[in-house]
């Protein structure tokens, strides 16, 4: 059977979706009334997710710390949980009045009959107006529980036997407000749409990386850290790179990674857009959005807040504030100067931004910044690749390279590249600019190594500069 769950908004919210637990285990089962009481044996995997309604607020900000599913004898079972909380805007979970749904995690429960889920989150929720302008409410004390957070409930009154997805409806439009406390109310609804991967938003997901297989750029692994693992494939298309700004990203069990994608129902995997291999545990506030207000000479921009991690911002558009010691990214991860990357935004451009957050002024002091986005021709698709020259043709300006070291595409040591420098400019060791002809005397010495920088087209680097390393 497939269990869903969702929640609606108050006064025109959008859908969430929470990914739940797959268990193992599969029994026939049915979807409300009918069934045993009687405890079964075995687990199988449940998923959750969260969607919502349209209403007059332009963004309703909760932070979920974890969702459970309740017996008819009173005891729980953890789905997942969260002590620092997923930050979720629920309002953007309808788009044009199509709802939309958000992956939460996975977890693995008994098999067995549930009543309620209980849908965990923090007692404050930030909602913003239309015009941008933010207020924080407490949820009603009603729904306060003895973990000292917000407890929504959501009957669901069903076996659960098999694979199971549950959609949450925060059903906003029933959400009732005073002055200073919200009312919430949720609800269970199936959805054909839940099949459609064009209605799933695409989330940040951290965890460790375990049982990786395959070889680059075609790779599997896990995911664990909240719930059950999660699967996870990678493709010739996913952005690889490194936190702390070093060369050659490569997967390895047992790092902290961050994934950018989307969950598919019908495989139980997430495609990577991006994985972001971390230097750190800690998780640091960031913002993800389209870009306005760039003022190069300040190093300072807004961002619309579409994704948010660590903090609940107090209006919809959050400042970044840039300085000397912030590390700038292009679009598939390379890094680049301050003049360079502020040269290359655009407004709307999609981007995130890591950092410190302050909430008096709404401002993110960045310790990262990196442009996002799918389209091959926005700012900053630079790769970056550095090796031993052969196959030169002098005529057409190409050659191969052995890979050494790589930033912006998935490589390996040994792995050979063609570079096009039809267009390319040319520098000498020392950095100075040089002629073609010139750079391919240089090249042509024995053990000659090249650095090649342009946009990636299939296996071969189209350079815009090459320098003789």
């Amino acid at each position: 059977m497939r269990f869903h769950c969702f929640t609606k908004k108050l006064i025109g919210f959008h859908s969430f979706v929470a990914g739940a637990a797959i268990l193992t285990t599969a029994l026939l089962a049915g979807c409300g009334g009918g069934g045993s009481e009687a405890a079964a044996s075995g687990t199988v995997p449940v998923a959750m997710f969260a969607t919502d309604a349209v209403n007059d607020y332009a963004q309703v900000w909760v932070k979920v710390h974890g969702i459970r599913l309740v017996r008819p004898d009173g005891t729980a079972v953890t789905v997942f949980e969260d002590a620092a909380g997923t930050v979720t805007d629920l309002r953007a979970l309808n788009q044009g009045g199509a709802r939309q749904f958000s992956f939460l995690a996975q977890g693995n429960i008994p098999i067995g009959r549930y009543r309620r889920a209980d849908v965990i989150v923090d007692h404050s929720v930030s909602l913003v107006n239309l015009a941008g302008v933010g207020v924080t409410k407490q949820f009603a004390a009603s729904f306060d529980a003895p973990d000292g957070k917000t407890h929504i409930p959501v009957s669901i009154e069903a076996e659960v036997s098999s694979t199971t997805n549950v959609i949450v409806d925060f059903d906003l439009e029933n959400w009732t407000e005073t002055a200073t406390h919200v009312t919430p109310s949720a609800k269970r609804i199936e959805d054909p749409n839940l099949g459609n991967d064009a209605r799933h938003r695409e989330e940040d997901y951290k965890g460790i990386i375990g049982s990786l297989a395959g070889t680059v750029p075609t790779q599997t692994f896990t995911l664990s850290g909240r719930g059950a693992a999660i699967n996870v494939v990678t493709t010739a298309d996913t952005v690889i790179f490194r936190e702390d700004g070093g060369v050659n990203p490569v997967l390895a069990n047992g790092q902290r990674a961050e994934i950018r994608g989307k969950f598919n129902i019908s495989t139980r995997t997430i495609t990577a857009k991006s994985i972001k291999i971390e230097d750190a545990r800690a998780e640091e506030p960031k913002v993800f959005g389209p870009m306005s207000e760039i003022n190069a000479d300040a190093g300072s921009f807004f961002v619309e807040a579409k994704l948010v991690r660590g903090f609940i911002p107090s209006a919809s558009m959050v400042k970044v504030q840039t300085s000397d010691t912030t590390r700038f990214r292009l679009r598939r991860g390379l890094t680049t100067t301050k003049a360079e990357w502020f040269a290359l935004a655009k407004p709307a451009a999609p981007v995130e931004a890591e950092g410190v957050y302050n909430a008096e002024t709404n401002t993110l002091t960045a310790k990262s910044v990196h442009f996002e986005g799918a389209d091959d021709d926005g700012p900053g698709n630079e790769v970056e690749g550095k090796g031993a020259v052969s196959d030169i043709n002098v005529l057409e300006k190409k050659f191969k390279i052995t890979l050494s070291e790589w930033e912006g595409f998935p490589g390996a040591v040994g792995k050979v590249m063609s570079v096009n420098a039809a267009e390319s400019q040319f520098k000498n060791r020392s950095g100075d600019m040089i002629s073609a002809a010139a750079f391919l005397e240089l090249i042509a010495a024995p053990g000659a190594v090249v650095k090649a920088k342009g946009r990636l087209d299939g296996d071969v680097i189209v350079a815009d500069f090459c320098q003789v390393r």
